[in-house]
């Protein structure tokens, strides 16, 4: 009987990464899909616009928008209607419960006339650019 090296690779990786190295990329792009709010981002007319997809859901209720500092943070709560249960499910490909998105904002952003709008599935969120940078501090160094 031949024994076989095994490369220190092996050692490290569980058997179903090294077992599907082709399908290993896939899986972490969907889980990038499931956790995450999809958005684009984008300056126009000395305004920072993102727009974020949140089809299905009601902006009164399930969305919570929050500015601190450089940081806007995006909770969306997309909840599973009950139907009745004479209904026979064969496929769910939806995606439920509560996702979180924090995105941070340009330098010269400003808190003051923030303003979002819903429509057709997207949240639209404007945030003014005041054109100067955010304060920048020098910070001494001491010698012991």
């Amino acid at each position: 009987m031949a024994l076989a090296q095994l490369s220190p690779l092996d050692w490290s990786l569980p058997t179903w990464v090294r077992d599907r190295p082709f399908a290993w990329p896939s899986m972490w792009d969907d889980l990038a899909t499931t956790t995450n709010i999809r958005v684009e981002e984008y300056e126009e007319d000395g305004t920072y616009v993102i727009r974020a997809e949140a089809p299905g859901i009601n902006p009164d209720t399930d969305i919570d928008l929050t500015l601190e500092k450089s940081l806007l943070r995006l909770d969306i709560r997309r909840h599973q209607h009950k139907h009745e249960s004479k209904r026979k499910q064969h496929r769910s490909e939806f995606f439920y419960g509560s996702f979180t998105r924090i995105i941070t904002l340009p330098r010269n952003a400003t808190d003051k006339d923030v303003s979002a709008e819903y429509e057709d599935g997207i949240l639209e969120v404007r945030v003014p650019l005041n054109g100067k940078d955010a304060d920048t501090r020098h910070v001494p160094i001491r010698h012991k």
